[in-house]
């Protein structure tokens, strides 16, 4: 008889909610997903309606029931994107939009944060960034002033979601509360003296939980409506950078590069220092340890806005002219959302430079992939420990010129790692740990490998996008 017990992975990400059903023996067994957008009713704004996100997940598990028929689920996992803020009430009702990761509206905020002492910045020991959990709570304290009175608590984007398949437990875990510029790394907890600085409401923090603990079980009510079974039990969850480090195994690799909707460069298993000058982001993983990350903003959401603009399919952005791109042609800078790494940017100083007669629509787009793998090489030479072999993971690691590319502009070999779904499946591998399944090994095909071959004119295009940057930095300040 065959097996058909599974676990389900559900990863909430920016642009959308992707799932993934595990089995046993470490091989996927379905997957699905389903957009959204978010709004910007303002410039600079990026936040909301969480209803979709609920809307998204339903949808998604209602596909892999479809695409399962016999599967038996035994617990679900949840991961989603860092750095978001949602106010809720007793219940975990949101009551204002969810605040996300590229939103600049809290720059005001930011500098509250840089005029504290630095004893007490230091701590934090990560760059100040405007679309970070601590700086939009402040923010929503000043403008949201009865939202803000009102709230019980502040989530993170999965701990919401987790609210509704487990009513009631407004927790958090340490991958995301690291990620909110509110958590001391000296004492690995909530920085509740910077709070009192600032005057943020330390009731507002949820308790921490190991990412990995039961949260709860899906009572009869809840599970009818999910058409999930009653008394599984659900994981307290992580951010997405930890749930892909959980399911990739760094072995030799010196640097992780994650390309979706943001881009990611890390280094695991770092110990993190009291800094009030932090070059890099240290954050908590799924286990006790600390990585380090290094995280334009404008990675994959700058391509998926081009994608946009040029209105081109994905398959049309990936096969663009990108390794072949003359060293006069125009230079992107993928600033649509405010930058942090490695200077504060400001939001809307996104667009082409040298655009010539010449210039075609598939030149653009090239131009574009590069743009954005330059803003990752000025990210990557932040962090420590970086020189060596890279593996890329992620919906651009498939595409063997994106990969060669990457080798040439960072200088490093680069080996693309076919997993597919990489952080939903981390989120189903803590699905699989509370259901007290032995360590799994993710099926996958063999990676491949992309030697770097060094280029006058990629270093030549460089400099010309560094140049262009510095220039953008320096009317942001």
């Amino acid at each position: 008889m065959a097996d058909t017990g599974c676990v389900l992975g559900l990863d909430l990400g920016t642009s959308g909610l992707k799932g993934t059903l595990l089995r046993h023996d470490g091989r996927v067994w379905a997957t699905a997903s389903a957009e959204y957008e978010f709004d910007s009713p303002h410039s600079g704004w990026a936040q909301i309606d969480a209803a979709k996100w609920e809307l998204a997940a339903r949808t998604v598990v209602g596909q892999l029931l479809q695409l399962a028929r016999d599967a038996q689920i035994e617990a679900v996992g949840i991961d989603g994107q860092m750095h978001g803020v949602l106010l809720v009430d007793e219940r975990g009702e949101a009551i204002a939009p969810a605040l996300l990761w590229p939103d600049t509206r809290a720059r005001a905020e930011v500098e509250t944060w840089r005029a504290i002492a630095p004893h007490i910045r230091s701590a934090l020991a990560n760059p100040l960034g405007p679309g970070m959990a601590g700086p939009l709570l402040l923010w929503a304290e000043r403008h949201w002033p009865d939202q803000y009175r009102s709230a019980h608590r502040f989530l993170s984007p999965k701990d919401w979601l987790r609210t509704r398949l487990i009513p009631g437990v407004l927790v958090t875990d340490a991958s995301d509360a690291s990620a909110t510029l509110l958590w001391d790394v000296v004492n690995d907890g909530w920085h509740r003296e910077l709070a009192a600085e600032l005057g943020i409401r330390a009731s507002l923090f949820p308790e921490i939980r190991p990412s990995s603990s039961v949260a709860g079980r899906l009572d009869s009510a809840t599970a009818a409506s999910w058409s999930l079974p009653a008394g599984i039990p659900v994981s307290v969850g992580c951010g997405d950078v930890a749930a892909t480090l959980t399911a990739i195994n760094t072995g030799s690799a010196a640097l992780s590069i994650i390309v979706g909707s943001g881009v990611q460069a890390l280094v695991a298993d770092i110990t993190p220092a009291a800094t009030a000058q932090p070059t890099f982001h240290s954050f908590r993983s799924a286990s006790e340890s600390y990585f380090g990350m290094a995280a334009p903003l404008n990675g994959g959401l700058a391509l998926r806005r081009v994608r946009e603009l040029l209105a081109m399919e994905w398959s049309e952005i990936y096969e663009s002219p990108y390794l072949s791109i003359p060293n006069d042609e125009a230079v992107f800078l993928p600033y649509f959302a405010g930058e942090r790494i490695p200077a504060l940017t400001h939001a809307s100083n996104a667009g082409w430079q040298g655009i010539g007669l010449s210039t075609s629509r598939d030149m653009l787009a090239a131009t574009a992939v590069e743009g954005m793998l330059f803003g990752l090489r000025r990210a990557i030479e932040q962090l420590p420990g970086h020189a060596g072999l890279i593996q890329m993971v992620g919906g651009g690691s498939k595409h063997p010129g994106i990969r060669q590319l990457a080798a040439n502009v960072l200088g490093q070999p680069v080996t693309g790692r076919r997993i597919e779904n990489a952080t939903a499946l981390g989120a189903a591998l803590l699905a699989g740990a509370i259901a007290g399944w032995p360590a799994l090994v993710i099926d996958e095909e063999e990676a491949l490998l992309s030697q770097p071959e060094p280029s006058d004119r990629i270093e030549e295009r460089f400099a010309r996008f560094q140049e262009a940057s510095d220039r953008v930095v320096e009317q942001s300040c």
